[in-house]
């Protein structure tokens, strides 16, 4: 599936949006892009990032995240220089002159026109060398839009420089379709001068052509065609159709008797659903109560395996203790196994699976030059170097994403190992840790990393939530939905419950405009497992309940 990549997210107090339709021209993305991929074939609703805009239907447009389909926040026009820049302006104006047509349409015309509308050459985006709009539909304070003059003094000064037709906002103006194919057959040769003939004799007026309802033969065909169709439908319903059951005695005694015995089997069910909660009790450790624990466990190897309720007095054995010893904190362990990713052009996180060996998604380091990406956290304390060993094959049919790099040694005295566990169920709850990249790149000691400081560590950033479904997925691995917030950053970090085990490894989101909602996706625990056995890495499993402790 297609990845959307954030290119940037803006705060809209200081911009004016463009209202079309009586509502903000971003509303409207979906129309537009399906305008556009209709009208100019796929792929070309690229040239306007797609918004997510935070906030409930028909509420005023505070903040937008604009993505796109290519990894980067990409190059400002304004940024660029040179021949860079003259290639850039070229693909801009080859842009424009695509959608001339679309803009000089009656119908469609005043949706393009607002959307085109930029606050300036910042927001003119060139990302993995194509031309993309952001902020797209706003305009800078100062400029009202419901004014045709300074809206189209705005237009001169940012986009309409590019285009190659009149200001669609100036009176009187009609945007002018793309040129034409010049005409290469030589010209006709000068014609000889015509000597005068005779005026050929006047033909008979032609009669006038009557439309088909006024034509005498028109209804008689309509009438044969429609008695036809008749007789065909008939037939068909004849043959295709089961003949109806008639109601007899015998046949209602047996629907009575069947449905006697779907009565009993209810009544049993019912009974059973006493028993279970005579005596049931529910506490903060188990809100629905001991009788009622279904639990299952994801198999990682071989058939499933079969959950057994815990004891009363709590389960037993080493798999079913928290991973956390007395006193610890989980904010602890998180900070001890997680690591900051940083590849050639992109970055996201990591957590230690082994001594020595960090997973992560194979999109975020997919980027690096020869086979090194760089690690860094509170436990390291520094930029520690680690190579890439394995990662899965690149399949857009396959949602399978993972990489393992390999440190070395001698940097990891403080780090901890963080166990994997199988055992999920819905309203499980979790802690996503990692580093987003709009929350990092405000964060000092991040700003002091990326100058130049490898000693300069930013903290993991953490938030909770809880498993809302998991879903095997006909692309490959299992797929965690959750409430637990991810973005562009928490790539290849770990899904952990509140014991610090690793429950999955978060890899995407997907945005839903309709609803303006946003999935938070991780895949399962068992899918990572199989992958590291594949590529010989020691895996220390954690079977049973976790009895969880307080977050912090």
């Amino acid at each position: 599936m297609a990845i959307p990549q954030l290119i940037r997210t803006t705060d809209t107090a200081t911009l004016v949006p463009v209202d079309v339709g009586g509502q903000p021209v971003v509303r409207a993305a979906t129309e537009l892009r399906d305008l556009l991929e209709t009208r100019l074939g796929p792929g070309s609703s690229g040239f306007f990032a797609e918004p997510a805009v935070a906030g409930r239907p028909g509420a005023a447009v505070d903040r937008v995240s604009w993505f796109g389909e290519q990894p980067g926040e990409g190059l400002a026009l304004s940024a660029l220089t040179g021949a860079t820049k003259t290639q850039a302006e070229d693909q801009l104006r080859q842009t424009l002159r695509r959608l001339a047509p679309l803009i000089a349409d009656p119908r469609h015309g005043p949706l393009l026109r607002a959307a085109l509308v930029v606050p300036g050459d910042d927001d003119i985006r060139m990302v993995a060398g194509d031309p993309v709009l952001t902020n797209w539909g706003f305009a800078p304070q100062g400029v009202d839009p419901a004014d045709p003059a300074q809206i189209d003094r705005h237009w001169q000064a940012t986009l309409g420089r590019f285009a190659a037709f009149p200001s669609p906002w100036r009176a009187g103006a009609a945007v002018l379709p793309p040129d034409p194919a010049p005409n290469l057959s030589p010209p006709p040769a000068p014609a000889a001068p015509a000597m005068p003939s005779a005026p050929p004799p006047l033909a008979a007026p032609a009669p006038a052509l009557l439309p088909w309802y006024q034509r005498p033969t028109a209804w008689a065909g309509c009438a044969v065609a429609i008695l036809v169709a008749g007789v065909a439908i008939g037939l068909l319903l004849r043959f295709l159709l089961p003949p109806a059951q008639v109601a007899t005695p015998e046949r209602l005694r047996a629907l009575i008797a069947a449905q006697v015995e779907v009565n009993r089997g209810l009544e049993q069910q019912v009974q059973r659903l006493r028993g279970a909660l005579a005596g049931n009790v529910c506490t903060a450790d188990n809100p629905l109560g001991a009788g009622l624990q279904q639990r299952p466990v994801f198999p990682v190897d071989g058939e499933p395996k079969k959950t057994e309720a815990p004891p009363k007095d709590g389960p037993k054995g080493p798999d079913a203790k928290p991973d956390l010893a007395q006193g610890d904190r989980l904010i602890d362990m998180i900070d001890a196994g997680t690591v900051l990713v940083i590849a050639e052009n992109s970055k996201g996180t990591g957590f230690f699976v082994a001594p020595g060996m960090v997973a992560t998604n194979r999109h975020v380091v997919e980027t690096a030059k020869n086979g090194k990406a760089y690690i860094i956290s509170k436990a390291l304390g520094r930029v520690v170097q680690a190579e890439i060993v394995a990662s899965t094959p690149q399949d857009p049919a396959l949602l399978r994403d993972y990489a393992l790099l390999k440190v070395d040694g001698a940097a990891l005295e403080k780090v901890k190992v963080l166990r994997i566990t199988a055992t999920l169920d819905r309203l499980d709850q979790v802690v996503a840790a990692g580093y987003p990249g709009f929350v990092i790149n405000h964060d000092a000691h991040f700003q002091a990393l990326m100058k130049g400081d490898l000693t300069s560590v930013p903290d993991a950033v953490v938030s909770n939530g809880v498993v809302s479904t998991i879903q095997s997925q006909p692309q490959g691995a299992g797929a965690i939905i959750h409430t637990a917030i991810l973005s562009h950053g928490n790539s290849g970090g770990p899904l952990l419950d509140l014991c610090g085990r690793v429950v999955g490894i978060n890899t995407l989101i997907a945005l839903d405009e309709k609803s303006h909602r946003q999935s938070n996706i991780s895949l399962t625990a068992p899918d990572l497992v199989q992958f590291l056995k594949t590529n010989n890495v020691p895996v220390t499993l954690s079977d049973g309940r976790c009895q969880a402790p307080k977050l912090g």
